[in-house]
């Protein structure tokens, strides 16, 4: 009777895994190529409290798979834009533009993940 049970358990365990792998690889196909939704973060000269603004893009981004953040430099001084390439290098879905480049940007993250 104990064996019966541990091998139930096992099996349980073992399709809860197999389901879990299933659905984590629809999800990354499915984020792989486009995201659901982008934030655009302008920077610039006369932007006030950028850690609190981008702390507070990642909090609406960190519960999405799907989703990302660029920050278009606007005439940013020197000090902003090091912090804003400290937030590209501690989170993933941060990236970062000039103004000029902007569009271009945002065609690329409709279309596909491989940004540059």
């Amino acid at each position: 009777m104990d064996i019966a049970i541990i091998v139930m358990l096992a099996v349980m365990t073992l399709c809860a895994a197999a389901e879990a792998w299933k659905n984590y690889m629809i999800l990354s196909r499915i984020c792989r190529n486009t995201y659901s939704s982008v934030i655009i973060c302008p920077i610039s000269a006369d932007t006030q409290n950028v850690e609190e603004l981008l702390r507070d893009t990642y909090s609406a981004l960190s519960g999405s798979l799907c989703s990302r953040a660029l920050i278009v430099d606007m005439g940013a001084d020197e000090e902003t834009v090091e912090i804003c390439r400290r937030f590209i290098n501690d989170y993933g879905f941060f990236s970062f533009t000039q103004q000029d480049r902007a569009k271009e940007f945002v065609n690329a993250y409709l279309l596909s993940d491989n940004m540059y």
